[in-house]
């Protein structure tokens, strides 16, 4: 009897009442039988109008039935199905929709309130929140791509940074498949909980980076820094400086030659072919030395633009005015139009006061300093900037920072002296101009006979930070270094599984004749959506797109000219997923068009959201995107709905609500889902293997 009670508990609560009063029924036809059968032997009555009253009877009882039934079933049964879908959708889902019981007297409202008191959420400490949020702020800001792995490798924490250096970096991703694992395991090997070490490794793109790894007890943390821009200089500075000893060597060795020649007392005197000879190889040699200078002129820039170190023109400004009021100089500051925001490679108070102390050193002498003015350098106009290559809007080695320049009433100063005073670190090419001939100063303000002077200094551009094709935020999950997941995927839960949410918009609704026009997908990992990591591109498919079908998803022919072709698209799509289940509504369609698009089947695991739906509200419910949301009360965004990326933010958050109704009908493993998703084959096939126990951890 225990078998019998537990397949009866596994059935709907409006099959079992049907099954009760068929049962119902036959008991009562086989009573009527019995009657009858018992009243022609002992009645005399004829045989046929025992039968014609059995039958009359027998039709009479079982319409009475069936009406019953229908009444039943209508009033109770699927008043408590909906009431318990209900339920469920507020208590697990956060779902706000009312309660549809009208023939259930007050039970409807009584569930209301107490499911409403029941899903209240506990009030958030308000300091609490706002910590977490500071935190994210600062983690989120780092200069150096920074992740947190587990003892199995799986990704726990990364910021933007670390997402530019390591490519298809995301939550719950194994590390070691997106860097070379040597260098990190032997780092591992080596290095005790606590301590830190050094390391070198590469990404899957070949890109160099410079790590520091921290071994935790359930896992590490590794800093990351891109050296390849580095390393590639490096080899190129040593390259230049190689061909350049090899070209000084040539006409030093040939002048040698001449001078040993020169000396020779016995020699007779340089005829004209020798003098030629030795003027050349001296050009040769002038040539060389000012291509040196040239290439140590260049390290020196490149060395002044310091990596990290950025400081607006107006913080300068400020700090300039402090420092000169400080030591009691009465110093007019200019800034010219788009000099406060610069971004410079100084430190504004360093610069201030050394600057500061310069101005005292000329008012000691008798010059009077009388203004600093500051300029983006590629609008100075001074023909220094010119000569040295500085563009608007360039990034080569010269390119524009500001242009700071101190003027001073009185006599000239040598630029020796000057550079003496304030020292050569910070700028490059430094002069002296006439303030009055480039209208730093009105000839008023220049005053005696001495005119006025001004030194400039070019100040170096701060190095812009790397730029991926899109910022990401923070993410993290620290719950993915504790979690021990199944080997086996079958038994992992559904809130622990690395998801992919996937939609497809097309060219028509027919998968095996129809193309893609746009493939969006979103991960969800350990039961949230992960902010940042997305995957959205439209796709040329290579026809064109029928004008009922750009009426639904508003995508034209001109939208996608020039996008990526259905390989190509379906490619990237599969690298994003790699490694995660896919969850989607309507599986079979989207899944059908990738695959036929990349040239092969697509073999992963599926999540259906329609056949989760069936799960959760029984097949006779409506499962539908559009009347899902509305179940389970997920804003759909106006203007979205129809676009992959917005039905992919709809179906994620539908499934994130349809997890805990799940467990709360006892599926909480990938392979429980498979088993309910499969008793309804009539809505939609699975997609996933015959066994899903057979299916091992991605």
């Amino acid at each position: 009897m225990s078998g019998l009670s537990a397949r009866l508990a596994g059935l709907g609560l409006r099959l079992r009442i049907g099954l009760i009063f068929a049962g119902l029924g036959a008991v009562l036809l086989a009573g009527l039988v019995l009657g009858l059968v018992v009243g022609a032997r002992h009645g005399g009555a004829t045989a046929a109008g025992f039968v014609q009253a059995g039958v009359v009877a027998g039709i009479a009882i079982l319409a009475g039935l069936a009406g019953a039934w229908m009444l039943f079933d209508e009033h109770v049964a699927r008043a408590l199905d909906r009431l318990s879908g209900a339920l469920r959708a507020r208590a697990h889902a956060g779902a706000g929709g009312g309660f549809e019981a009208r023939w259930l007297g007050d039970l409807a409202p009584a569930a209301a309130a107490l499911a409403a008191r029941a899903a209240a959420p506990p009030p958030v400490p308000p300091a609490a929140d706002d910590s977490t949020r500071r935190l994210e702020r600062i983690l989120a800001g780092l200069p150096i791509g920074v992740v947190v792995a587990g003892g199995d490798d799986q990704v726990a924490f990364y910021n933007a940074q670390a997402a530019r250096l390591i490519d298809g970096l995301a939550l719950g991703q194994d590390l070691s498949a997106l860097i070379d694992p040597g260098p990190v395991r032997a780092a591992l090997a080596r290095t005790g909980p606590g301590a830190v070490t050094a390391l070198t490794t590469r990404s899957a793109a070949g890109r160099l980076i410079a790590a520091e790894l921290r071994r935790k007890e359930a896992g590490y943390v590794i800093a990351l820094r891109d050296v390849s821009e580095v390393t590639a200089r490096r080899e190129a500075r040593a390259a230049r400086l190689s061909a350049l000893v090899e070209d000084l060597g040539r006409p030093a060795a040939a002048l040698s030659a001449l001078a040993e020649l020169l000396e020779d007392p016995l020699a007779p005197p340089p005829d004209a072919a020798t003098r030629a000879a030795l003027a050349f190889e001296a050009r040769r040699l002038t040539a060389a030395l000012g291509d040196l200078a040239d290439a140590a002129e260049a390290e020196r820039r490149l060395a002044a633009r310091v990596p990290g170190l950025a400081a607006p023109g107006g913080a300068l400004l400020a700090a300039l005015a402090a420092a000169l009021d400080r030591v009691g100089l009465p110093v007019a500051i200019r800034p010219l139009a788009g000099a406060a925001g610069v971004d410079l490679a100084a430190d504004p108070d360093a610069l201030a006061g050394r600057i500061a102390a310069l101005g005292q050193r000329l008012a000691e002498g008798g010059r009077i300093p009388a203004w600093v003015a500051l300029a983006p350098e590629a609008e100075a106009g001074s023909e220094h900037a010119t000569e040295r290559g500085v563009q608007p809007g360039t990034d080569a080695p010269g390119a524009a920072g500001a242009l700071l320049r101190l003027g001073w009433r009185g006599a000239a100063l040598p630029l020796a002296t000057l550079e003496g005073w304030l020292g050569p670190e910070g700028w490059t090419e430094p002069w002296v101009e006439n303030g009055v001939e480039n209208g730093a100063e009105s000839g008023a303000e220049s005053g005696g006979a001495g005119g006025g002077w001004a030194l400039c200094l070019p100040l170096a551009p701060a190095r812009a930070a790397a730029q991926g094709p899109e910022a990401r935020p923070l993410a993290y999950d620290f719950t993915l270094m504790r979690r021990e997941l199944p080997a086996e995927l079958a038994d992992r839960a559904l809130d622990a599984m690395a998801c992919v949410v996937l939609d497809c918009e097309t060219t028509g609704l027919d998968p095996a004749r129809d193309a893609l026009v746009e493939i969006a997908a979103l991960r969800v990992t350990a039961g949230r959506i992960v902010p940042g990591e997305r995957f959205e591109t439209l796709v040329d498919p290579g026809r064109p797109i029928p004008a009922a079908a750009q009426a639904v998803h508003g995508i034209s022919d001109a939208a996608v000219a020039g996008a990526p072709g259905p390989a190509a698209a379906a490619a990237a799509f599969v690298d994003f997923a790699r490694g995660a289940a896919i969850v989607a509504h309507n599986a079979p369609f989207d899944l059908e068009l990738v695959g036929r698009a990349r040239g092969q089947p697509l073999e992963v695991p599926v999540l259906d959201t329609v056949l989760l739906s069936a799960a959760v509200f029984g097949r006779a419910e409506v499962h539908t995107l559009d009347a899902l949301a509305a179940r389970l009360a997920v804003p759909v965004p106006e203007g979205r709905r129809h676009r992959a990326m917005g039905d992919v933010e709809v179906t994620a958050e539908v499934f994130l609500r349809l997890i805990p109704m799940l467990r709360a009908r006892g599926i909480e493993t990938f392979g429980q889902a498979v088993t309910a998703m499969r008793r309804h084959p009539r809505l939609l096939r699975d997609l996933n293997r015959t066994d899903p126990a057979d299916s091992r951890r991605r």
